[in-house]
């Protein structure tokens, strides 16, 4: 399925590099694209946030496959939470964020990009450059944010 996306529509919230925090339990829900592909898919919370990000790190990417293989997560939000090269990109209209993480080596005064699932709606008062949240079913929020 092909979206025309005008460019009033889509905006890059962020593009460089930044910290990876992921807080919450079950703050991921894995699929992979294509098996034969080395990137990853997760939403964040589940499909319904809108929050997708397109993983293309190595060591992440090992993880969370093997995670879908085994059913264990030793360890996986250690190895996920790691700097990044990120570009975010928002679309207005349907409220999605789709969020791309490459392997970097930058990892000195970066931005921190905070992302996962708020139980019971409480969020601790930081100064943020910017966030979206999308209510989960379950009366969780999923949300993405950047602190500089």
């Amino acid at each position: 399925m092909f979206y025309y996306i005008s460019m009033e529509e889509l905006q890059i919230l962020f593009k460089g590099t930044a910290q990876i925090y992921l807080q919450g339990k079950n703050a991921l829900c894995p699929f992979e694209g294509q098996k034969s592909s080395n990137t990853m898919y997760y939403y964040i919370g589940q499909e319904n946030t809108n929050f997708l990000i397109h993983d293309f790190r190595t060591k992440p990417v090992i993880a969370a496959k093997n995670v879908l293989k085994t059913n264990y997560q030793n360890g996986f939000a250690d190895t996920f939470n790691q700097p990044s090269w990120v570009e975010i990109k928002y679309e207005h209209s349907s409220r999605k964020v789709e969020i791309e993480l490459h392997d970097t080596e930058e990892n000195i005064g970066l931005p921190l990009l905070w992302l996962g699932i708020l139980e019971d709606n409480i969020m601790p008062s930081y100064e943020v450059e910017w966030e979206v949240f999308n209510s989960l079913d379950t009366g969780q929020t999923a949300f993405v944010s950047l602190i500089r």
